[in-house]
């Protein structure tokens, strides 16, 4: 799989965020307390508590969306054991980028923001490993040089990147989401699934994810399926159904049983994609004796994706 990520400009801002990560994970705690001296601003007191009064600045906001995006990759990139193949950025997210691909230390960047020689709409390609649209940099001071440029819809530039570099996946890592669904409904069908971490409007979304390693995890995938079947209102009236609708969701739950069972006691267990295949071939079988709409099914695949990272699409032909 080609993985790629991208980094959400200041714009992704909001009051409170990464709070869930920074109670929860002690590296985060560290990373800000490190960085509250070079960056002027405690954002354990000024953003996550609320305890001290701050200017939310344009200034202000970069450097905690700068923190806040590297603190939750850091711990996304050891939580799932990934590396992307390709980073990209927007706005204040080119330095995210920047910091995660190992071209910029979170020291240098911050002091950037501070000296405000950052304002750069997007990179083209820095070191083979992160993207936008701009000459290569691999300095500060070539990163002073570069003029700011305008361009076009950033919809369509994420879109394009994700095609010219044949990515499989892209995952918006930082506050907020204000690409992932974007790109959902201009490509609803392409060949590469578009996924977000955070959600303002869902505080337990970043923390289930690390918390049940969802990315790339088939075994979650297959649990999940199982929540679907049972979720999924019946619009046939027919009686019989009844009995094989049971018996597909029994197939499944022995299946998730047995691997939970044995992930338990720590025996080796292998959950691939031929496993998935099977559970969710059980799932469309559900769905077609329940006479689920097209618009439902699409909902939950669509749902499931963002959740898991994986590509499933491919699975419901039927109803695209």
């Amino acid at each position: 799989m080609r993985l790629g990520v991208v980094f959400p400009n200041e714009s992704s801002f909001y009051h409170k965020m990464g709070a869930e990560i920074f109670e929860n994970y002690p590296s985060v705690q560290m990373l800000y307390r490190k960085l509250a001296k070079k960056a002027k601003l405690d954002l354990k007191q000024s953003l996550i508590y609320e305890q001290t009064e701050v200017d939310w600045n344009e200034t202000n906001k970069a450097l905690a969306v700068l923190m806040t995006s590297v603190a939750f990759y850091q711990n996304w990139a050891q939580c799932h054991q990934v590396k992307p193949n390709v980073f990209y950025g927007s706005g204040v997210g080119i330095l995210s980028a920047c910091v995660c691909a190992g071209t910029l230390s979170i020291s240098q960047a911050v002091s950037m923001i501070r000296k405000n020689t950052w304002k750069l709409p997007a990179f083209s390609h820095l070191d083979g490993r992160v993207f936008a649209l701009c000459e290569c940099i691999d300095s500060e001071e070539k990163l002073m040089q570069v003029r700011e440029q305008k361009f076009g819809n950033e919809i369509d530039q994420i879109m394009q990147f994700a095609e010219r570099e044949a990515l499989d996946c892209l995952i918006e890592i930082g506050p907020n989401c204000i690409f992932a669904p974007a790109l959902r409904l201009a490509a609803p069908e392409g060949k590469c699934l578009f996924a977000h971490l955070d959600d303002p409007n869902d505080n337990a979304v970043i923390l289930e994810n690390f918390e049940y390693r969802k990315h790339f995890n088939y075994l979650y995938a297959a649990r999940r399926t199982l929540g679907i079947m049972a979720a999924t209102q019946s619009f046939s009236d027919d009686p019989q159904n009844d009995e094989q609708i049971v018996l597909a969701y029994n197939a499944v739950k022995a299946f998730v049983d047995e691997a939970l069972k044995k992930q338990y006691m720590g025996q080796s267990i292998h959950v691939g994609e031929y496993d998935l295949r099977l559970c969710i071939d059980q799932l469309k079988i559900v769905l077609r004796l329940k006479k689920t709409p097209k618009e439902e099914v699409l909902a939950r695949v669509a749902a499931l994706e963002n959740e898991t990272a994986l590509p499933l699409r491919k699975f419901f032909s039927e109803w695209l």
